[in-house]
């Protein structure tokens, strides 16, 4: 939270004082000392000349970040292309470069010249394509509405086959099945192979002649194949709601 530049008071520690940021420098002061500074005095930090008018509860980082966010919303609004609207990948990557360079720019360039400059650069750029602009915005709405729909569905489709019977929603085929087939094939058949007993672990049902079961057994009386297949299916369902979020 920061070190008030006149009292020295740590607002991190002591949580009966509210640090306020300046907007001049990157000192702060605490709110006992606040009112000090309201006839303009020279900051006890590093000497500029700082008023309580200049103070606030935003650091100057989470200044930066709601620059940096409102001039995001603006540039986005005009270099507003999609991937599709390139020939190839490299061309897309280069768009997607020099929107990000003028972001940067626009955000936390010193030089009220260069910002200047890159504001008359992006008013040339919405001329030149007002058109394709006006009718990615009246785009807007249709293509949030599909969204909307296509997360409505996939959660839907998810929660279906989740809530189904086991023996239907055994036979569900996740999207990404064939993508990660190398690596499913790689678990192993049984989850007891390879691993050594524990002395306190659940041991082999026996039958009444006193000896173990063929069909090695969890400790819940199902066969551990029955456990994997259902853990494959958990997994891949975890799988397509993390995707079904992000769509």
């Amino acid at each position: 939270m920061g070190e008030c530049a006149r009292c020295h008071v740590d607002g991190y520690r002591n949580n009966e004082v509210r640090m306020y940021f300046s907007g001049c420098c990157d000192c702060c002061l605490c709110s006992r000392c606040l009112p000090w500074a309201k006839a303009g005095v020279a900051c006890p930090g590093c000497g500029t000349r700082i008023r309580a008018e200049d103070f606030s509860c935003d650091s100057r980082a989470s200044r930066e970040v709601d620059r940096e966010m409102k001039v995001r919303r603006q540039i986005k609004q005009v270099y507003c292309k999609t991937e599709r609207d390139f020939a190839s990948s490299e061309k897309w990557d280069e768009y997607l470069m020099l929107r990000e360079d003028i972001i940067y720019t626009l955000a936390y360039s010193s030089s009220k010249e260069e910002v200047q400059e890159t504001w008359r650069q992006v008013e040339r750029y919405k001329a030149q394509h007002s058109h394709d602009i006006r009718q990615r915005q009246q785009e807007l709405p249709r293509k949030a509405l599909e969204k909307m729909a296509a997360v409505i569905t996939a959660e839907g489709d998810f929660s279906s086959r989740v809530n189904a019977e086991w023996a239907t929603a055994a036979q569900f085929q996740h999207p990404l099945q064939e993508q990660y087939d190398n690596l499913l094939k790689e678990l192993p058949e049984s989850p007891v192979q390879g691993v050594q007993t524990s002395p306190v672990a659940p041991q082999p049902l026996l039958s009444a002649g006193g000896t173990s079961n063929q069909a090695v057994q969890s400790g819940g009386g199902q066969e551990t194949s029955i456990g994997l297949k259902k853990a494959r299916y958990f997994f891949l369902a975890d799988l397509d709601m993390v995707g079904g979020r992000k769509m």
